[in-house]
């Protein structure tokens, strides 16, 4: 399962890169639209989004930016598994190096866990209200446990988007000014791009026909931080995926090949987790579901854009799963998808000891 060689892919490496080339073009024609809505706001007073003489350009701006970003989404993956973009690692040579002297050996580790963001992250930079919780969860879980959480869920590429030669110089703009800008439309306007290729990775995950390129990549990609971590196959230490929103459909996306290339079953612990169910789940032992009570984009929404989560679909691998008895689904009182009320704010002290107990429970560390 690798890539053919880019030396014999000339022609696909060239339409790869005319694709970026035009992803950058549309994202100045969007930069511009934006500059002239600041320019009308200082000037004229007027909201700029109701502005009629420039609503058309803004409109068609971002038509066109989610569409290339779309694009660029799916192609990329194409592009690793069939050598336009570089070469995807053998999964032969991983774990091939003792894991003496690797940072987190195997000795001494009974669980690796290995966080999977929602789709609002920039790249390993969490928001402040994420690292919060995934240290809190680090100091519940003490020494025998490893988190991991430099995996980027969305991205194929080893160096990250930003680290592209052709496209780095948008996405650095984009991460930076979806954060530091002084405008609040520019601000909004980069993280909406952001959070679309996000959204729409969560889609190719979901997919039965895409959804096998792409996650296997993912899994790829885990399996080498877990290398890196020391994890090495035929030992006692378990692989733990937690994921939160879009990382709930990545988790079980990945799952049958990190488990193929790990030797091992996987478990998983989803928050406020949105996902198809339409992934078999042979290869996980557990999933655990908790979901807030007034979390209505994992609940009914969810249950809308997969139809397959509904219980009148009694065939569908989710309601397989659910009829095995290796489901387990946790509501909690209250708690919203995101922000204060949701898992990283006013709930966090609670989930991260009900994540911290079931994940040493696994471990057999508890």
């Amino acid at each position: 399962m690798r890539g053919t060689g880019v030396r014999a892919s000339r022609r696909p490496a060239q339409s790869g890169r005319l694709l970026l080339a035009v992803l950058v073009l549309i994202s100045v024609l969007v930069w511009l639209a934006v500059d002239r809505l600041e320019v009308s706001h200082r000037h004229r007073a007027v909201y700029p989004f109701v502005h009629q003489d420039l609503l058309p350009l803004v409109l068609v701006s971002l038509l066109l930016a989610v569409t290339a970003t779309g694009l660029l989404s799916f192609t990329s993956s194409l592009g690793f598994w069939t050598g336009w973009l570089g070469e995807l690692r053998d999964p032969l040579t991983l774990f091939q190096a003792p894991a003496a002297g690797a940072a987190g050996g195997s000795d001494h580790v009974h669980a690796y866990v290995i966080y999977l963001d929602g789709i609002h992250t920039r790249e390993e930079t969490h928001p402040r209200l994420i690292t919060q919780f995934l240290q809190m969860l680090v100091r519940k879980m003490g020494p025998g446990v490893e988190l991991i959480t430099n995996v980027e869920p969305y991205v194929v590429m080893a160096d990250g988007l930003n680290a592209s030669r052709i496209s780095g110089w948008m996405w650095r703009r984009l991460f930076f000014f979806s954060e530091y800008h002084d405008s609040s439309p520019v601000r909004w306007l980069c993280s909406f791009l952001v959070q679309s290729y996000n959204l729409l990775r969560v889609a190719i995950s979901s997919d039965r026909r895409y959804g096998i390129i792409y996650n296997y990549e993912i899994a790829l990609a885990i399996a080498t931080q877990l290398e890196k971590a020391g994890f090495r196959p035929g030992g006692m230490a378990r692989i733990i995926l937690l994921g939160y929103s879009g990382g709930g459909q990545i988790a079980i996306g990945v799952s049958d090949y990190l488990a193929r290339i790990c030797g091992q079953s996987i478990l998983i612990i989803t928050l406020a987790g949105v996902f198809s169910g339409s992934q078999s789940l042979r290869s996980v032992d557990r999933l655990v579901c908790l979901q807030g009570s007034a979390d209505v984009l994992s609940g009914r929404v969810n249950q809308l854009l997969f139809p397959g989560r509904s219980s009148l679909l009694a065939h569908s691998c989710w309601n397989r799963a659910l009829r095995s008895g290796k489901v387990e689904r946790l509501e909690i009182a209250r708690m919203g998808h995101c922000g204060r009320r949701g898992p990283f704010g006013d709930f966090s002290e609670q989930l991260t000891s009900r994540i911290a107990v079931r994940i040493l429970t696994w471990a057999g560390a508890a």
